[in-house]
């Protein structure tokens, strides 16, 4: 390759960073010549790429060499692959190559590189060869590698890695600037500077062919590769194809070009490369008829490499545009352009003018090639009607006898046609206005119409309708009447367009979407026809001749397919690069619909698009499983792409994450989802799913996932795996278990068994074993039951004697104290029920001789007693406790009951109620029953909580530390009683 070449002889010579400041002050320069750019890759796993120089594919994976490393690309995820661990030396990228699982990477001025993709595990290749560090391009056959060192091609047999020279088979001829190669399964063939070589695979049968006497058109090979037995060798003159016959196909001759690539695409579409992209159909070079002139600028060289994605697109390698990709979706579109450089101007009008397509802007009046979007300088019109872009306007200036100017640059006049021969012209010359019905170049009528009219249209009937610059919509009813609807009426503004539909009439708004006046009732209402009523900014509609519905609005443009009713947004995947449209954004032309928007104006082939959107319907994005890691006994394992989705883990199994990915040319709108086993589908709404499993019971489990797409059809995947049981619980272990059982049996049988007990009963060791287990008819539960019993009751003894004490101390207090206060009696009486409970809990089955056992009768004062003993608890938290009593029978309840019921209750109170807060008791009794009621200044419980609080374990609305029992037990004691 010519620019390569001349580069590859200055890194020799250490001069190369002329070159690179050359290249960077040239691409500086024509990256501003277009002012527009398409959404290519620049960077990969946030590296920038730089010069990309090679592309590969195995599958679903894309492999990019560029200047900063090599990427491994697969939908939107990108992984920079680590190679070169083995020295600290850095050169230039310049091929990769896959054989198998391999990627072979090779390094100007390093070396050569395998990098198994499933370990990624890379390794040097012949690191020991001088030579490797020269090596430029790699290919091989089914038993040897070839490599380029730029004069020279090696050979590399991969069985035993025995070199030969190409050098050696070649008698005086020179061989080099060999940077191309390219190997069929029996052959290999090289391009270089002044000839190329066609070889065997072991250099035995060599055929040399100089371009001087085989090709005399060019003057050096800068490419060379065979495709459906032909073989096409590139130079900087242009392409050679070589098969039954020769055929030579030009370039431009612009100096610094050659031939980069050439590439066969899924479609059969052959690709050619010479710094632009160039197709080759019928023996000729030319330009692509779509996304021109992005990819067609004379200023655009820097196109390297080119290769087959996802869902048929082609992907393009550029330096200035980077890795882009171009789905069939594009094919359709072209943008408008003058002399390669993007239209930017508006578009005042634009018309079907005999042959030609005129289009007038702020410049003048333009020719359009519908073709490819160029606006033709050299057809510039010079006569007086230049402002006029329509015959029909040209000839009714004439009829009227008006001055071209006053009718072509009115904003009141516009034309309908009604046939080939006939239209109607609307205009308004600031008195009146009238549509002039114009067939066979006469003024057959003349109909009275609404001032200001800015659009019109005929109906299926043969009547017109128009709005005005009001926002006023006629309709015709007679030659002097017509219906209007007036803005308030219909509750719009800044209309844009009327459509007629079947049943109704389409209306752009500004502000208010579109909406439709019914036919019959003339009602008017919001229009579902798009399914999006966030669409309120209507910059134009139009009903194509092929009956399909196009809207703009400020969220971008819509398609209505009027045979499938089915609604797409079509956005820079369909090349439209504007997000929001001017007024009036469309118009039929002969072949193409031109769009209008706010940046750039577009030529959309609907035939080719509706074309590609079935497609695209039709196509599938694959979801890959990029990578799958693992942990078994702690130790992480992971395996790359997996050719099988079925896996088995080890008993140790800790947990797995595997990494999904959606392949395909939609991202944007594509989402992933899935469910484990039984599961319910669980939506990830992105295109890339790290999904991470762990706790898993063990045996088999299936995963299962699809992708959801608005225009692709399901894709899915399952994925199957299974954890080993623990060796316990394996079909092994329980074929031992069997074998033990049936060993067991047959001793029985036998009676081995029973004189091998006989035996060990009478050994030491069993009476060792023994000696604790000797029972004494009882059950180890019931042991422990004892045992508890017995530990209880040794408490229970212990505490009796400093309680008795304690006691006793009191009552000596007690009786030489004037007057016992409050305080001591307290504590004398918690007392007395601390030495109850004691003896409770020490009696190991309640005895009850009479009633007074079970019973005892409580008056007023008791209950008072009761709460003041609790008083010292309430002047911890500086409270107010008040006792009020009414009445002065007895009561009988049961014992300890009346104590339980208002300890726990004005714990309660006392617990939920802040400091120097009051907490007030009262007691009444009467001749039916006795009423205690306890109120505080605490927060309360919420009303749905209050039947709640008396089960047993539930909390009211706090966070305080309790039980829940206390109110369960006052339930249950006053339910007793």
């Amino acid at each position: 390759m010519l620019a390569e070449t001349r580069f590859q002889k200055r890194y020799k010579l250490n001069v190369c960073v002329s070159i690179v400041l050359f290249y960077f002050l040239l691409f500086s320069k024509l990256s501003h010549a277009i002012g527009i750019n398409l959404e290519g890759v620049n960077s990969f796993a946030g590296v920038p790429a730089g010069t990309i120089r090679d592309l590969e594919i195995r599958g679903d994976i894309l492999y990019v060499a560029s200047e900063n490393g090599v990427f491994e690309v697969v939908g939107s995820e990108s992984y920079k692959l680590e190679f070169n661990t083995f020295s600290s030396a850095t050169g230039i990228i310049s091929d990769i190559h896959l054989v198998g699982s391999d990627l072979w990477i090779v390094e100007y001025g390093v070396g050569i590189f395998k990098v198994d993709l499933k370990s990624r595990v890379a390794k040097p290749f012949l690191f020991e060869e001088e030579w490797s560090k020269s090596v430029w391009a790699i290919k091989d056959t089914a038993t040897h590698f070839y490599f380029s060192v730029i004069d020279d091609v090696i050979s590399v047999e991969k069985r035993t890695k025995n070199v030969a020279k190409l050098s050696a088979h070649l008698n005086f001829f020179n061989l080099n600037s060999a940077y191309s190669l390219h190997a069929t399964k029996e052959r290999i063939y090289i391009a270089a500077g002044k000839g190329y070589v066609k070889a065997s695979e072991d250099f035995s049968e060599v055929e040399l062919y100089k371009f001087s006497e085989h090709l005399p058109l060019i003057t050096s090979g800068t490419f060379i590769k065979e495709i459906d037995s032909k073989l096409y060798i590139g130079g900087p003159e242009g392409l050679y194809i070589v098969g039954d016959n020769k055929l030579f196909v030009p370039l431009e001759g612009i100096n610094g070009t050659y031939v980069h690539d050439v590439f066969k695409a899924d479609s059969g579409e052959i690709w050619v490369s010479d710094g632009r992209l160039l197709s080759l159909t019928d023996d000729e070079l030319s330009k692509p008829l779509f996304m021109n002139p992005i990819l067609t600028s004379e200023s655009i060289r820097t196109v390297t490499k080119l290769a087959n994605g996802p869902s048929g697109s082609l992907l393009v390698a550029s330096s200035q545009l980077g890795l882009i990709s171009l789905p069939e979706t594009m094919l359709a579109t072209n943008l408008l352009s003058i002399e390669d450089v993007v239209l930017r101007n508006n578009i005042h009008t634009s018309s079907v003018r005999g042959s030609e397509t005129l289009v007038r802007t702020e410049k003048g009046v333009f020719k359009l090639n519908e073709s490819t979007g160029e606006l033709l300088v050299d057809q510039l019109s010079s006569t007086n009607d230049s402002l006029c872009t329509s015959w029909q306007e040209t000839l009714f200036t004439k009829l009227i006898n008006k001055d071209y100017d006053a009718v072509c640059s009115s904003g009141y006049s516009h034309f309908i046609d009604v046939d080939k021969d006939a239209f109607y012209f609307y205009f308004d010359d600031g008195k009146k206005a009238s549509y002039f019905y114009v067939k066979e170049n006469k003024i057959q009528d003349i109909i009275q119409a609404p001032r200001g009219v800015l659009q019109s249209t005929l109906l299926s009937g043969g009547e017109l309708a128009a709005f005005d610059e009001y926002d006023n919509v006629h309709f015709q009813l007679s030659k002097f009447n017509w219906r209007t609807i007036t803005a308030s009426e219909g509750s719009w503004f800044g209309l844009q367009c009327l459509i007629e539909l079947d049943d109704s009439y389409l209306v752009c708004t500004s502000g208010a979407g579109l909406k439709v006046i019914d036919k019959s009732s003339g009602s008017v209402s919001s229009s579902p026809i798009l399914g999006n009523e966030k669409l309120r900014f209507i910059r134009g509609a139009m009903m194509s001749k092929n009956r399909n519905l196009w809207v703009a609005s400020n969220m971008g443009l819509f398609l209505k397919l009027h045979e499938s009713g089915e609604v797409f947004k079509l956005g820079t995947r369909f090349g439209i690069l504007d997000t929001d449209f001017e007024y009036k954004s469309f118009k039929q032309l002969r072949e193409k619909i031109l769009l209008k928007g706010d940046k750039y104006s577009y030529l959309v082939d609907e035939a080719i698009l509706i074309d590609s959107l079935q497609k695209s319907a039709n196509s599938r994005s694959s979801v890959v499983l990029s990578n799958v890691k693992w942990i078994e006994n702690s130790v992480e394992y992971v395996t790359y792409f997996p050719e099988s989705l079925e896996f088995k883990f080890d008993s140790s199994f800790e947990g797995a994450t595997f990494n999904f990915v959606i392949n395909g040319d939609k991202l944007e709108e594509e989402t992933i989802e899935f469910y484990l086993d039984d599961g319910d589908w669980i939506s990830h709404n992105k295109p890339v799913l790290n999904l991470s499993l762990s706790d898993l019971d063990t045996g088999s489990h299936k995963l299962y996932l699809r992708t959801t797409s608005p225009l692709n059809a399901i894709q899915s995947m399952t994925i199957s795996f299974e954890i080993a049981p623990p060796f316990w619980a394996s079909s092994t272990a329980f074929l031992i278990y069997a074998c033990l059982v049936f060993l067991f049996w047959w001793l029985w049988r036998v009676g081995l068994i029973n004189k091998f007990m006989d035996r060990f009963r009478s050994t030491t060791l069993y009476t060792h074993l023994t000696r604790y287990e000797i029972t004494d008819g009882h059950s180890k539960f019931e042991k422990m039951l004892r045992s508890k019993e017995r530990f209880i009751n040794e408490i229970m003894q212990e505490l009796r004697t400093p309680i008795q004490l304690i006691n006793g101390s009191l009552e000596k207090v007690s009786d030489t104290a004037k007057g016992a206060s409050k305080e001591l009696i307290c504590v004398q009486d918690n007392m007395k029920r601390v030495e109850h409970l004691i003896n409770q809990m020490s009696q190991d089955v309640p005895t009850a001789l009479n009633a007074a056992d079970y019973y005892k009768l409580y008056s007023l004062e008791n209950i008072r007693f009761v709460v003041l003993s609790l008083e010292p608890l309430a002047k911890q938290k500086r409270q107010n406790l008040e006792v009020r009593i009414k009445g002065k029978k007895e009561v009988s309840l049961i014992s300890d009951s009346l104590e339980k019921i208002l300890v726990n209750l004005v714990q309660n109170a006392i617990k939920f109620t802040p400091e120097l807060g009051t907490i007030k008791v009262a007691a009444v009794q009467d001749s039916k029953e006795l009423k205690i009621t306890i109120t505080d200044d605490g927060e309360g419980i919420d009303d749905h909580l209050h039947q709640k609080v008396f089960e047993r374990f539930e909390k009211g609305n706090t966070d305080k530390d309790g039980s829940g029992v206390g109110l369960a037990m006052v339930k249950s004691l006053v339910e007793l009683n």
